[in-house]
C-alpha cells in the first residue's frame, strides 16, 4: 500500500501533468483523523484545497526530512494537540486581543445571547511570523475567551497561538477570512464553541470580515 502510494505520488511532478498529489491528500485526511481542522495557511497541508494537478505542497519526503510537506504551523498543530512535556522548557504562547480601530463598530454586531456582547473582533486569522525568516510560524482563529469566573465565553477578540518554539523574535498580524480560505471553511471549531458544555442560550456571532488589516505581508 505505501509503495502504491509513493508511486501515484511521484506522479504530481510536471511530468505527471494529470495526476494528484495522493500522498499529501491522504496525509490531510488523516491530519483530520489526529484532531487536526483547516489552516488558512496557504503553505499548510491542512489547507482546505488540494493543490492542482501536476502540483503538490511543501517538500518532498526524504530520509532527512521523512515530514516534509508538513508546514511549521502544522507542526505547531500537532504539538498543540499531543504536547510532550520534555518540550515545556522550549516552548511559549503569544496571546492577545483583536481589536477594531474604530470600537464603536462593535455596536453594530448583534448580540451572541442576552446579556454578552461582542467585545472584539470574532474569526479574525491571526498569524505568528518569525520576524528574521520571514516564515509562517502558525496561525489560529481569534475572537474568544471563557470567563474564569462565570465559565461563560466572552467573545472579546481574544487568541492565544501556543507550543512556539522559544528564542525566536515574532510578528503578529491579523487579517479577515476573505479570500480564497473564508469563514464556511473554518466552521466547525467556530460553531463547537457553542457546545454541551457552554450556556443553553450561548450563540456564536458571525465571524467579522469587515475590518481592514493595519499591514498585512507581501506573501502568505
Amino acid at each position: 500500500m505505501t509503495k502504491m502510494i509513493r508511486t501515484l505520488a511521484a506522479l504530481a511532478t510536471p511530468q505527471g501533468q494529470g495526476a494528484y498529489d495522493l500522498e499529501s491528500l491522504l496525509a490531510h485526511e488523516l491530519g483530520h483523523w489526529f484532531g487536526l481542522d483547516h489552516s488558512a495557511v496557504w503553505r499548510a497541508l491542512m489547507f482546505p484545497y488540494a493543490p492542482p494537478p501536476g502540483q503538490f505542497l511543501g517538500n518532498r519526503p526524504s530520509a532527512q526530512a521523512p515530514d516534509g510537506p508538513l508546514s511549521d504551523d502544522d507542526r505547531a498543530g500537532i504539538r498543540s494537540l499531543y504536547p510532550d512535556p520534555a518540550d515545556s522548557v522550549n516552548i511559549g504562547t503569544i496571546s492577545g486581543r483583536i481589536l477594531p480601530a474604530n470600537p464603536f463598530a462593535l455596536a453594530n454586531i448583534p448580540a451572541p445571547a442576552s446579556g454578552s456582547f461582542v467585545t472584539g473582533i470574532f474569526g479574525a486569522h491571526v498569524v505568528a511570523i518569525d520576524a528574521d525568516t520571514g516564515s509562517v510560524v502558525a496561525a489560529t482563529l481569534g475572537g474568544w475567551s471563557c470567563n474564569v469566573a462565570s465559565q461563560q465565553l466572552q467573545f472579546d477578540g481574544s487568541y492565544e497561538i501556543e507550543r512556539l518554539p522559544v528564542n525566536h523574535n515574532y510578528k503578529i498580524y491579523a487579517e479577515p477570512l476573505e479570500g480564497l480560505v473564508t469563514p464556511a471553511n473554518l466552521s466547525d471549531p467556530l460553531i463547537s464553541l457553542c457546545g454541551p458544555s457552554s450556556a443553553p442560550s450561548c450563540a456564536t456571532p458571525a465571524a467579522n470580515t469587515n475590518f481592514n488589516p493595519r499591514t498585512r505581508p507581501a506573501s502568505p
